[in-house]
């Protein structure tokens, strides 16, 4: 299936969802320069997906091989986003984002991967 990685998360009231970062123990809103100007990073399907896919979360228990899969799919995410993805690895985005997310925001993700199916 093709999916369309750019697609930006929404807040309840509509607003685009911000990437947040922890640093010191607090979440912020992280940046990036555009020429000079700092500007926040919009969250997108294809951020969320990537940053689930690399995290490690407690009582993981996977092979090397496992992880380096898990790579391997974030970076066909990066450098390949038009080539279709296999059902099976949507399962595995799925699951991975299930973990990494509380559920407003892991109920979007999987809305827009499955609108995709």
């Amino acid at each position: 299936m093709r999916i369309n990685w750019e697609q930006e998360l929404h807040e309840l009231n509509g607003d685009v969802m911000l990437e947040l970062e922890l640093v010191d123990g607090k979440a912020i809103v992280k940046t990036r320069m555009v020429g000079d100007v700092e500007e926040p990073v919009t969250l997108t399907l294809g951020r969320g997906c990537i940053s689930a896919l690399l995290s490690e979360f407690r009582g993981d228990e996977q092979t090397n091989s496992q992880k380096f899969d898990r790579f391997n799919l974030a970076m066909q995410i990066v450098n390949n986003p038009e080539e279709p993805m296999a059902k099976g690895d949507v399962t595995l985005i799925k699951e991975r984002v299930g973990r990494r997310y509380p559920a407003y925001t892991m109920g979007i993700i999987w809305q827009m991967l499955e609108s995709n199916e």
